[in-house]
């Protein structure tokens, strides 16, 4: 970071810090568990939607356009439900920052997160249905991102270490079926799937997925039903839509886990990266990758679908 983003981030978080603590401080009292915690539930079994600052956004400002996905009223809605309407076996994940210190993070994330919140953290939390989340504990959606918002801080480069480890063990020897865009290539160059008996993709757009939802959400449905259940997990890699589909998934027999940027995390952790890197035939969406356009389907993997 030079020194003009530096002193800019310094002015700023002062100014901030101040309606960073009154949004949290509104709505339903939670409590967003640590990183170690949540791998504990998720190794239950349970199927996991995130709802990280993306989410919020979609929700909480009417479908506004984050990231790969364009602007969607019908999945702020479909987002509403899947944060206020509870299923059996399945958790909703969100930001450690609505009830943890922000002093586990580095200081480049502690500085995202106060500006994240005290911009729409009220809004935030009035979407929550207080008699759904008061007094609840919470998966911390940093589970997928264990490492990069913590690098500087020591100890936290053996918490990243284990969580990854846990997940190799979610699906060690177990079948994968990972949902994914097109330049996602989730587990190409690195080990983090390696001890699965057998992975399978469906590829699907990398931008604007959720325009193919229901072809996405059938044709997923219509794979699970051919498979072993309780030897599948299938892992989603498709942004806020991911985060729709784990729910809809939930409770047909197998785990559903909307991952994020888990394999993204994971390659940096690997390259022991000091800061978000564009990576080989990867899609990273908060770096401008100048060879994005040029990233193509790995076939390391076995293809079972496609949907264009």
């Amino acid at each position: 970071m030079n020194l003009y983003k530096s002193l800019r981030r310094e002015l700023r978080t002062p100014r901030y810090w101040f309606h960073y603590k009154q949004s949290v401080d509104l709505g339903p009292t939670i409590e967003v568990v640590n990183l170690i915690e949540s791998m504990n539930i998720i190794k239950q079994g349970v199927s996991v939607s995130r709802f990280g600052d993306g989410e919020f956004r979609i929700l909480t400002q009417h479908g506004e356009a984050i990231g790969f996905q364009s602007h969607d009223s019908y999945l702020s809605v479909k987002l509403e439900k899947v944060l206020n309407e509870p299923k059996n076996n399945h958790v909703v994940a969100l930001p450690g920052p609505l009830s943890r210190s922000l002093f586990e993070m580095n200081c480049d994330a502690r500085s995202f997160w106060i500006g994240a919140l005290s911009d729409d953290g009220k809004l935030w939390k009035e979407a929550m249905n207080p008699d759904v989340w008061n007094n609840k504990k919470a998966v911390n959606t940093q589970v997928t991102r264990p490492y990069m918002d913590y690098f500087k801080i020591n100890h936290f480069k053996n918490i990243a270490g284990t969580v990854f480890h846990e997940f190799k063990e979610i699906w060690k020897g177990k079948h994968v079926l990972i949902v994914e865009g097109d330049k996602t290539n989730f587990g190409d160059g690195n080990d983090l799937l390696f001890g699965a008996e057998k992975v399978s993709k469906l590829i699907v757009p990398s931008k604007n997925a959720f325009s193919k939802y229901e072809q996405i959400l059938t044709v997923t449905k219509d794979i699970i039903s051919n498979c072993d259940k309780k030897n599948l997990v299938v892992l989603l890699a498709i942004g806020p839509t991911a985060t729709v589909l784990s729910y809809d998934l939930a409770n047909r027999g197998a785990q559903i886990l909307d991952v994020g940027h888990l394999d993204v995390e994971y390659q940096w952790y690997l390259l022991n990266a000091k800061k978000k890197i564009a990576l080989n035939n990867k899609a990273v969406n908060e770096v401008n990758d100048i060879n994005y356009d040029n990233i193509t389907v790995d076939n390391q993997f076995e293809i079972v679908g496609r949907i264009e």
